[in-house]
């Protein structure tokens, strides 16, 4: 008998069925754990896919509104950058406007590899969602967009890690 015939995981499956932290919690980590498998697989992390994302598509940013943007505390955006500089694929420069204030930018080895990385990323997420016809799949992404945006979670302080 296998864990999905037997009825006491079945059951239990069935409790949980529509517990909202559950079910998000089951598909996130899930995708966290492939994703940042892909992405080790490259030398790097999930973590520094996303602060490379953010780092791609803004001009240098302090420390601050990379942390905020990611949901990432202070440490871990520190850290985060730390790991980027030593592989070449991000920089930190003092701000000429807050002598205080470092910015952080992707450098053409990080874009090169953010771009090596990202049809690997792709092609896991759209295994995940493979089973969910197109206009499912649409609706999903836009209702987690408004989600991760919305006044619930602006509210939620970064502790730690998102990823």
């Amino acid at each position: 008998m296998t864990a999905t015939e037997d009825p006491g995981v079945a059951a239990l499956d069935s409790a949980l069925a529509e517990d909202l932290t559950w079910l998000l919690q089951r598909v996130g980590s899930g995708l966290v754990g492939a994703l940042d498998h892909v992405a080790r697989r490259h030398g790097g992390s999930l973590r520094s896919v996303v602060v490379l994302r953010l780092l791609a598509a803004c001009p240098p940013a302090t420390q601050l509104a990379l942390g905020s943007a990611a949901g990432l505390d202070k440490t871990t955006v520190t850290s985060a950058l730390d790991a980027l500089e030593r592989a070449g694929w991000a920089v930190r420069r003092p701000s000429a406007h807050d002598r205080r204030a470092r910015l952080a930018e992707i450098t053409d080895a990080g874009r090169s590899w953010l771009a090596a990385v990202e049809p690997e990323l792709a092609r896991v997420e759209h295994e995940l969602l493979a089973d969910l016809p197109a206009g499912d799949r649409e609706h999903l992404v836009r209702t987690l967009q408004r989600l991760a945006s919305g006044s619930f979670a602006a509210a939620a302080p970064p502790s730690g890690s998102c990823v």
